[in-house]
């Protein structure tokens, strides 16, 4: 136990760097095995923060069949700056949260971010920390991380539809291979990504059942073939999943942005627009006209 700590007080030192942002007292919550690591001033969000995390395992447990034993530690970055010192500066700026799943150690920011939404992405990052402790050094594809990541942790997919719908309709959905490069994309790309990897997993619960995740598992962990476990859970191939998945999408998303309110919205504006100028511009003639009148009778 002493030994993994020093690693991790090492690792941690490599992602600080000697910083003057870090030039301050640290304190730390334990309950079960997670670390909650916070400035003085952020103690009660910490301790939702491990609140939130020990509601979330029964729901989680229910789907990966087990529960990690690693310790697993969150920092709670309070600004951009501390952020981006704490990773090396390798997230892009829509990002508000990281995991390092190869040592357990998630790092979120806590600046400027709604309530709702910073705890939709703590439980989005426990995703990934879950699945780096309980299978280590297994690789599985960026799509399907990122999909169970927003699957379980209740983000707000209202948009993911409309996201889906536009991207069928312009022939401009990833293939599943390409989700591996989200981090470098720009923000309108990424939120696709997400959407797209959201959309495959809703994919496998509509078709296959949610009792299947921890069969994929399961085999995940005695194979350590990603291709296997899936296959396993769905009788299909990676390219069979893709393939299908892809018809899928293209079957049930295509008109669905019609159903889009801000679609709608964004196009009746130029219209209030050419019609309000349109009312403003009669009503001032007939105030011109009015105002007209009364001198032309003065002047016979």
């Amino acid at each position: 136990m002493k030994k993994r700590t020093y690693i991790f007080l090492a690792i941690l030192i490599y992602f600080i760097g000697a910083s003057p942002v870090m030039a301050v007292n640290w304190q730390s919550v334990t309950i079960k095995n997670y670390r909650v690591i916070y400035h003085p001033y952020q103690k009660k969000l910490a301790e939702e923060v491990a609140e939130t995390i020990l509601k979330t395992e029964p729901k989680y447990k229910s789907v990966f069949g087990e529960m990690p034993k690693d310790t697993i530690r969150i920092i709670l970055a309070d600004r951009r700056e501390e952020f981006d010192k704490l990773t090396k500066n390798t997230i892009p700026e829509w990002s508000k949260g990281v995991t390092r799943p190869e040592i357990h150690l998630i790092i979120l920011l806590t600046d400027q971010i709604k309530r709702d939404e910073f705890f939709a992405v703590v439980r989005h990052e426990l995703v990934h920390a879950w699945m780096g402790s309980l299978y280590p050094g297994i690789q599985t594809p960026r799509w399907f991380d990122e999909g169970m990541a927003v699957l379980l942790s209740g983000e707000r997919v209202s948009d993911n539809t409309s996201i889906i719908s536009r991207a069928v309709l312009t022939g401009s959905l990833f293939s599943l291979d390409d989700v591996s490069q989200v981090l470098k994309f720009g923000r309108a790309k990424a939120r696709l990504a997400y959407a797209e990897s959201y959309t495959a997993m809703r994919f496998f619960v509509e078709y296959f059942g949610w009792k299947k995740f921890p069969v994929l598992f399961a085999t995940l962990k005695q194979t350590k073939s990603f291709k296997s476990a899936l296959q396993a859970a769905t009788g299909l191939s990676l390219y069979e999943f893709e393939d299908t998945f892809l018809d899928y999408a293209k079957k049930n998303y295509r008109w669905q942005f019609l159903f889009d309110i801000d679609l709608y919205l964004w196009l009746a504006l130029p219209v209030f627009v050419a019609v309000s100028f349109l009312l403003i511009r009669r009503r001032n003639r007939k105030r011109m006209d009015a105002w007209k009148e009364p001198q032309e009778s003065g002047s016979e």
